[in-house]
Order: structure tokens, then sequence, then C-alpha cells
């Protein structure tokens, strides 16, 4: 763990020198700065003092040498003198934000720091309890830093504009990933920064495919995804995608049947993957572990100026339940849930996660899936911000044609739900959109 601790003495100087030169910055700069965030018990001291006096109704050197004085701090801080100097070795409070964000993000940092090389002790020690650990090590990474977040609509019209501007220079039309499926995309606008996403689906309907489907085309268009199976083992993984990305019957690899061409074809659609689709199939996962392994893996790959830019679990009711709480399934699961969509937000990612569907759906006259179908489905359905459930009717009736599916979107919280139709080659775990022109011909 590294000893050096993030300090710029200058940007906290800065800000209280601006701090007293213009006292009605304080509105401003209190959305960015807490006392938390100055790294010496001097500079917490000459903030704290300034912003009584400013809440009291004024700021100059006598009225706050009284405040000192009466808070019993005068020497500690150094005399009045000490705030003399700050305030003459400021060169101008134009620029008090853009020291207030400094010092902000190096007290985040320090908290940050301080959590983990606390998380270390306890790994260290081998009487505390390992997955407690990686809990706390979630929360330390993201622990809300203390600040409010609120805005005026001015401040949050910024956000979404500058979002808008980037998207519009890059040509993109939507705000979300794109999968390529054309349908799909346009009703959900792509897959979106800090949003739950599930597919819900009765077993063998198809969830684990259509995930992989979505996986593999935004890793093949260099989104780094990471899929966690709590199920499914990373070769039957491979084969699976292998068969999404190159058209080539899953059983020829079972079987060793592979001709040349097609191990050629196998090996240039791996080149496209590989550095872009991450998989995890750890059987035994608590969504602490979870999103410890994302925090890791994004720290791992912020050298390449990289991260994670999207996460899959399959599925939801597999997750354990984390250490010391509920022992009610139905809160386990709605624990899980809430801990997905908290992650969705404080990642900024979106957030795909697999979901069983009620064994009651095969005794209705209709087999059309709905949101009630989801199983301990009120958490889940509230956390979510898409809901996908996936039908075919020949999993019911063997006459029906195999080969179609359907993906309804029953729930979505801003854009349109509806039905998007597939055509299901289940030799190669396909899923084809009907609008793709290459439907037909995978």
């Amino acid at each position: 763990m590294s000893n050096n601790i993030p300090i710029d003495e200058g940007a906290e100087r800065g800000v209280l020198g601006s701090l007293f030169l213009e006292p009605e910055l304080y509105s401003e700069l209190s959305r960015v700065v807490s006392t938390d965030d100055f790294s010496s018990d001097k500079n917490r001291e000459i903030w704290v003092s300034m912003v009584e006096c400013i809440l009291e109704g004024h700021l100059d050197l006598v009225v706050l040498d009284a405040k000192l004085k009466s808070r019993k701090t005068l020497d500690k801080i150094g005399g009045i003198k000490a705030v003399v100097d700050i305030v003459n070795n400021t060169p101008t409070s134009e620029a008090a934000m853009k020291y207030a964000s400094i010092v902000a993000e190096y007290g985040e940092r320090r908290r940050k720091l301080k959590g983990l090389n606390l998380a270390a002790s306890q790994i260290a020690d081998l009487g505390t309890d390992i997955s407690s650990t990686d809990e706390f090590i979630q929360n330390v990474i993201l622990a809300p830093t203390g600040k409010g977040r609120t805005v005026d609509f001015g401040g949050a019209f910024e956000e979404f504009k500058k979002d808008y501007d980037e998207r519009k220079a890059r040509g993109n039309t939507l705000p979300g990933i794109l999968t390529g499926y054309p349908d799909l995309d346009i009703m959900l606008g792509g897959f979106e920064k800090a949003k739950m996403y599930v597919v819900g689906g009765r077993p063998s309907m198809g969830k684990t495919a259509y995930a992989l489907n979505i996986a593999a085309r935004m890793a093949k268009s260099e989104h780094m995804v990471m899929y966690f199976s709590l199920e499914m083992g990373q070769a039957e993984l491979v084969k699976r995608v292998l068969g999404i990305g190159t058209g080539i019957p899953i059983k020829k690899m079972k079987t060793c049947k592979l001709t040349g061409e097609e191990e050629t074809k196998i090996s240039e659609y791996k080149e496209k993957l590989n550095k872009y689709f991450l998989i995890n199939d750890t059987s035994y996962q608590t969504m602490a572990g979870i999103m410890t392994e994302v925090i890791g893996k994004n720290a791992e790959l912020s050298t390449s100026g990289r991260h994670v830019e999207c996460v899959i679990i399959d599925h939801l009711q597999l997750i354990s339940a984390s250490a010391s709480k509920y022992t009610d399934r139905r809160n386990q699961i709605g624990e899980a849930s809430r801990m997905c969509k908290i992650m969705s937000k404080e990642l900024k990612i979106p957030v795909i996660v697999l979901s069983q569907l009620s064994r009651a759906l095969k005794d209705r006259t209709s087999y059309t899936p709905r949101l009630t179908d989801l199983r301990e489905s009120g958490d889940i359905e509230q956390d979510a911000d898409v809901v996908i459930l996936l039908h075919r009717d020949g999993y019911y009736d063997p006459e029906a044609d195999q080969k179609e599916a359907k993906a309804y979107v029953a729930k979505n919280r801003d854009g349109n739900t509806g039905v998007v139709k597939y055509s299901w080659y289940k030799d190669r775990n396909i899923f084809a959109e009907n609008t793709d022109p290459n439907c037909e011909i995978m």
C-alpha cells in the first residue's frame, strides 16, 4: 500500500484565502469542499472559524480573531498572522473553485487510502472473516463523499448538455452502449450508464444465450464487458460465445470436428474479443465480492486509461447472502437487487442481471410472461430501470416454430415498452433480431 499521502497545501490555502476575500463564495465552495477535506488541524480550524463568522453575518480579521479566541484555537493556528499570510499569498479568488476541486479530490483520496490500509490489516488478520473484508472494501470504494449532490436545474442541465454534446460530436444519437440489435437499441436507447437491466426467463428459455449475445456484441465494438457466471464454467461460456460470433455449430467444437477454415475463423474472432470480454466463473459470489472484483479490475485497467463499461451477472438467484445479513431468502434477493442498482449508479455503468421467473407461469392459460412473474419480484421490479422478459412458444409447444423468440420489454423507466422479435438458432447459441439483414443467413 502506498505511503504517499495526497496533500496540496497550496490549494488548501487558496480555498481559505479566496473565502476570506469573497465570503459570498461560501455557498458554492461548500458544495465541493467539506471540513474533512483539509489535511491539517490548522487549516480545518481556519475553515470552520471562517464559516461560523460568515453564517453569523460578517467576516474580517477582527471578527475572525475574536472567533478563534472564543474557540481557544488562535495559538493553535499560529495567531491571526497565519491568516494574514494566507490571504496575502492568494493570487486571485477567481480560481477558488479550481482550488476547491483539488482539495475535495485529495481529501477523498486520503479517506479511501485510510480505509484500504485498514482493509489490508483486516486481510492480514486471519481471525477476520474474509467476506466481511470484501464488504468493507466495497463500502470504502463506493462510500459517498459526504457532500450533498443537490444542484439547481442549471447545474443538472450542464451535466445533460455535456453528455449530449459529447455524443453528438461522436456521431452517436443514442445515449447507451449499442448492441447492434436495431429494434432493441432504439427501444432502450442502448444500455445506459447508471442503469440496472433485468433479463428474466424460465430455465432453458435462453437467458444466458441472450446475455452472451449482448455481451459479445458490446465487446466486439471494443466496450469492456465483465461477465459473472455463477452457474457455468469458462470453457462452456467460450464455446457459446464462439458459436455466436462465428456461426459455427457448438456441437462441432464439442466433438473436435472443426475444419482448418473454421479453426482460423475461431482464432480471428477470439482476437476481436480478447481484451474486451472479461469472464469470472466463481460459483460462490456475494454482491460485495462482485463489486470488489469490478473495482479491482478497474484499478488494474486504469493504467491503460480503460475501465469496465458493463457488468453482467448470471444470475441473481445464485448470489450468496452476505455475512451477518438476512436469513430470509426473499430479503437476501432484495438486498442483492438493491446492491446491483447501487453499483450501476456509483460506478456509472449499465448492470445487466439475469433472473428466474416463477414456476407458476407454466400453470396459466397464457404463457406470456409478466413483471409479476419475476421470482421475489417486488424488490427486483422496483430496482430495475428496464425489465426484459424472454419468451419462446416452442418452449411450451413442440408443434410451434422452435426458431421464434420474443423479448418483452415489460418495464422501461424512461422509454417505450414493447416486443422485440428474434430468430433463435440453438445449435449456434444465436439470437438474431428479425430486422437484422443477416438473420436468415446465420
